[in-house]
């Protein structure tokens, strides 16, 4: 489905993901924020979103049965500082761009829109699942940690994923 930004406020994005996804739980689904942060918010738009709404929208999406596993990289400056709040929920790992006190470090920049368009761990990220998918969920972040120059990517949440060195990219990313 197609939203339209103007009509995509956090609630509504909130709704979308943990009621209308088309999914259930026997899928797994790939979550992807880019965008700004503050320490102990993700900023949407004008609206500065706490560690407990992402929390409410990962543990909303599990409840409601609209993932077996769930991937999500948030691209964001102090991104660790929600994304910890999201230990705990089953079947959910998250990978950060930086720590709860730094920023990410933006890459490739448009010199005709004057805006960068994304920062180094999404060039990795998509690098990444474009060349491995039988990479482990471990090597993924290995991969990550050392082509992110700049900012400490993390992940949260093993704990309550299943094991990182048997769970492949494959699940997550099919041929």
């Amino acid at each position: 489905m197609d939203y339209s930004l103007s009509s995509l406020t956090p609630d509504r994005l909130l709704e979308i993901l943990t009621r209308e996804l088309d999914s259930d739980s026997t899928d797994n689904v790939r979550l992807y924020w880019c965008g700004h942060g503050s320490p102990g918010y993700l900023i949407y738009g004008d609206h500065w979103q706490d560690p407990a709404w992402f929390r409410a929208v990962v543990e909303g999406m599990h409840s409601g049965g609209k993932y077996r596993k769930l991937l999500c990289l948030i691209e964001a400056c102090f991104a660790d500082s929600v994304a910890e709040a999201c230990e705990g929920i089953p079947g959910a790992l998250l990978y950060t761009a930086a720590n709860p006190n730094e920023t990410s470090k933006a890459e490739n920049f448009d010199p005709d829109l004057n805006v960068y368009l994304s920062d180094r761990i999404s060039a990795a990220f998509r690098q990444a699942v474009s060349e491995r998918t039988d990479w482990t969920m471990a090597d993924l972040y290995y991969q990550l940690y050392n082509h992110t120059p700049g900012s400490h990517v993390t992940v949260y949440n093993s704990d309550s994923y299943g094991n990182l060195y048997t769970s492949t990219l494959s699940e997550l990313f099919p041929k």
